[in-house]
């Protein structure tokens, strides 16, 4: 008899642990380190906001406004492929150091968009032009 409870009372425990733990892996959804409000200085000292929630990414920039895109990330490494914009400025790419981020936007040459939001910082390599930003978080 004393064993039935003995076991019955390990099992009983396990599945306890077991519920515990999966409550506390599934509770816990692994945010973005992305997520939320950047401040984004550009190459030319310009200033302008990021906002990250889920994995849409809002990005103001000086005489353009706000571009949208999804962003992906992969370790400290991130990218936003701007599929709704054909023309002009249409990647974003860097890397995540805590809270603060160091990347660059990039345009097809000529690289009018870039030309006409920056004064300065635009380097142009091959058929592409890249402007670098960092940002802090807010």
């Amino acid at each position: 008899m004393k064993t039935k409870k003995a076991i019955c009372s390990i099992v009983i425990l396990s599945f306890l642990l077991v519920a515990a733990s999966s409550g506390i892996i599934f509770a816990q959804q692994n945010k973005s380190s992305l997520s939320g409000l950047w401040v984004v200085k550009y190459a030319d000292n310009s200033e302008g906001t990021l906002f990250i929630e889920k994995n849409i990414l809002k990005l103001k920039i000086p005489a353009i406004d706000e571009i949208k895109g999804i962003v992906q990330e992969s370790g400290t490494y991130f990218e936003s492929i701007l599929s709704d914009r054909r023309e002009g400025i249409n990647f974003i790419f860097g890397y995540s150091k805590g809270n603060i981020l160091e990347g660059k936007l990039q345009e097809r040459a000529p690289c009018a968009e870039l030309k006409k939001s920056f004064k300065s910082g635009i380097v142009v390599s091959g058929s592409s032009c890249q402007l670098s930003f960092t940002a802090v978080k807010k």
